[in-house]
């Protein structure tokens, strides 16, 4: 009742299994120049600060001048056994503990890229957390690492001593004349791996710099993506590589790969494998998927309207949250990741190096980033928060410091009450996790004091809790995060029990007029599993504002049977707007209400082809002669309507004949003679006893 459009779903933007698509990022193509431009200027206070916007195209207030470096921003009360270090970017400690190398922007007014905003200039800046002073290095570069020995790595690709910025010759260093995105050393900074820099389409590896400064390319590399955030870390011994990254195996589906890589062989041992578009902070940046028609391996991704096209999702690199270095503990024994396979889905797993087994070790699901093992491996901590990626909100923000040997977990707040925090990782001596927190009103550095470890072995086994889906489901459905709900619904669909009847009738009153994507997908799940006791709740749906869910609600009160609500349907058949009015009296039919039937006859006679379109929406289930009668004089149509058609099947005459084909289970293509002399002659106006298998086409392209 009320066909959906082309370009009607596709705005809709979200993925899962009922109601419209939403998925986890968004493409820009096609939105109005205030809003590409709106998230252009998030995009830059995100990455380098609330003072980084630049002035509003056409005039208004010229942009704040940068904070100095090492001014004070007003920080408040913190949470207890929190410090803010610094005011920057990339903590990157020393192997003591005493000196913190860190990363600031700046501005010059000559330099602008082609849109007249200013460009971004790095710093690099080095603390002496014991004598509390900090000084600038004449480098113009970001901190990665510091050697065992204390020589400071930067992202330029080379080694400079932090008290003067000067080149260290002994450390391996990025020839000038390589191309990459980043680097990743040994602790002793002896060898380099490089992340190349490739284009979307130029699926790549990462290289091995040798003495000479040539590449050799780590085969189990091969495929790798640079599209999305890759992740590389060195194990302590120099033995493996830690690879964190989007792959584009030849003749399969990219997918997001966590694995070790043996340097003296290349080969890559596979821990985990999820979807490309798992929505864990830190691996690709919100509202940029480009879609590129004609390209692929399988199935397109969730979310995208099925046109029979096969595409391939190109991402933008994120600005922030990122992963942090610890994803070693400090004996390398154990790594770990963060992992999904559904959406919303994200939890931590660690795996014991040598024996390759691999431990979930929490399964609640939430959003989780920047996951960090103490040096000793007893613990591990992450970043966890309310996400709402749609809506680009980050709320109740928290570290969690989890037990490993007992699984017993505490949060601790992060500071503040906006800015989005990354980079985790712990100090040395195991006492404070530090990270840095990115836009909002005080952003900088941050080092948080923890309780110490609890006095267990360091190679006891990690507490792997029992996964329950029905609890978790139930969970979900109460989330403040409307995402999450959302996701919950597909998961109720997918294993389907009677417990979730109450947790979806709250979670539709509580979004019934904030969310369309939480309304559609419970209605639409509670319709398909006949709960009549939810009628109330479909009620509730025809008081909103929004036409698409009004006839969704409207089209499952018919299917469950529900005649007390005639009277609430024939006022929405004397008002609104013409689709509404048509599908409210296709439901007064449906329930036995003849009275439908003069408002369907009446727009029947309307020409207009999305009217007509409208019609057939709501004829198609009405098992009754005059259905028949009305549809079979458009079945040769020619004239093409926007709603779900496959190639070919685009005519109003094409969907008049789907919806007789519902009705009679009959195919007579689009000749009207040859259908009514059928209708007439052989079928003597008679439906079939047995109602006709429905054509999946019908489904499609006439459901809400």
């Amino acid at each position: 009742m009320g066909p959906r459009t082309q370009a009607g779903r596709h705005a809709t933007g979200r993925s899962g299994g009922l109601g419209p698509a939403r998925v986890g990022v968004r493409g820009t193509t096609g939105r109005r120049p205030r809003v590409a431009r709106a998230l252009a200027v998030l995009a830059t206070v995100l990455l380098f600060g609330p003072h980084a916007a630049p002035a509003a195209a056409g005039g208004g207030k010229p942009a704040p001048k940068p904070v100095a470096p090492g001014a004070a921003q007003p920080v408040g009360g913190l949470p207890a056994g929190c410090v803010r270090l610094v005011d920057g970017r990339h903590p990157t400690l020393s192997p003591d503990g005493q000196r913190l190398a860190f990363g600031r922007m700046t501005f010059d007014a000559r330099q602008v890229d082609e849109t007249g905003a200013p460009v971004p200039i790095p710093e690099l800046w080095v603390r002496d957390l014991v004598a509390k002073k900090e000084w600038k290095l004449p480098v113009p570069s970001s901190p990665d690492a510091f050697t065992s020995d204390g020589v400071l790595l930067v992202r330029a690709g080379y080694g400079v001593d932090p008290a003067k910025g000067e080149r260290v010759p002994a450390v391996a260093a990025v020839p000038a004349t390589v191309g990459f995105q980043r680097p990743a050393w040994t602790r002793d900074g002896r060898r380099v791996l490089i992340v190349p820099r490739a284009t979307p389409e130029e699926p790549t590896a990462l290289a091995l710099l040798d003495a000479a400064g040539s590449s050799v390319p780590l085969a189990g590399t091969v495929g790798l993506r640079t599209d999305q955030a890759v992740v590389v870390a060195w194990s302590p011994d120099a033995k493996r590589v830690y690879v964190n990254a989007l792959f584009a195996p030849e003749g399969r589906a990219p997918v997001r790969r966590v694995g070790l890589v043996d340097v003296a062989s290349g080969e890559m041992r596979v821990l985990a494998e999820m979807p490309e578009w798992i929505d864990i902070p830190g691996h690709y940046g919100t509202d940029s998927v480009i879609t590129v028609p004609g390209y692929g391996f399988g199935p397109y991704r969730p979310g995208f309207e099925a046109d029979g096209r096969v595409r391939r999702n190109e991402w933008k690199r994120p600005t922030g949250p990122r992963y942090g270095p610890d994803v070693w503990d400090a004996a390398g024994r154990r790594v770990t990741w963060i992992e999904g396979q559904g959406r919303k889905e994200a939890d931590a797993f660690v795996a014991e190096v040598e024996s390759g087994a691999v431990y979930r070790v929490t399964v609640d699901g939430e959003t989780k980033w920047s996951p960090a093992l103490d040096p000793t491996g007893r613990r591990l901590a992450f970043l966890t928060a309310d996400l709402t990626a749609y809506d680009n909100l980050v709320t109740r923000r928290r570290i969690r410091v989890l037990e490993l040997a007992t699984g017993v977990a505490k949060d601790l707040p992060v500071a503040g009450t906006d800015g989005v925090p990354g980079t985790l990782g712990w100090t040395p001596d195991g006492r404070q996790l530090v990270y840095e927190l990115r836009g909002g009103t005080i952003g900088g550095i941050y080092a948080q004091a923890v309780p110490p470890a609890a006095d267990r072995p360091a190679d006891a086994r990690p507490a792997t809790p029992e996964l329950r889906p029905k609890e978790r489901t139930v969970a979900w459905l109460a989330s403040a995060d409307a995402d999450r709900v959302a996701a919950a619904i597909v998961r109720a669909d997918e294993a389907w029990d009677a417990s979730f009847v109450g947790p979806v009738r709250a979670a539709l009153v509580r979004w019934m007029k904030s969310d369309h994507f939480v309304v559609h997908g419970g209605l639409r799940l509670l319709g398909s599993k006949g709960v009549k006791e939810a009628v109330p709740e479909f009620v509730l749906a025809l008081g909103t504002d929004r036409g698409s869910t009004q006839r969704l609600a409207v089209q499952w009160l018919a299917r469950l049977g529900a005649k007390q609500v005639v009277p609430e349907l024939d006022r929405l058949r004397s008002g609104t707007t013409f689709e509404l009015r048509v599908a409210a009296a296709g439901a007064m039919v449906e329930l036995g209400d003849a009275r439908g039937w003069d408002t369907l006859r009446t727009a029947a006679k309307e020409d207009a082809v999305a009217a007509r379109l409208d019609v057939c929406a709501a004829l198609w289930r009405i098992r009754d002669p005059v259905a028949v009668d009305l549809l079979i004089p458009w079945v040769g149509d020619a004239r093409r309507h926007d709603g779900w058609s496959s190639p070919g099947r685009d005519t109003l005459g094409a969907a008049a004949q789907l919806a007789l084909a519902a009705l009679t289970g009959a195919s007579h293509g689009g000749d009207p003679a040859a259908w009514k002399a059928w209708w007439n002659d052989t079928a003597k106006r008679t439906l079939p006893a047995e109602p006709p298998p429905v054509p999946d086409e019908a489904r499609v392209l006439f459901d809400e």
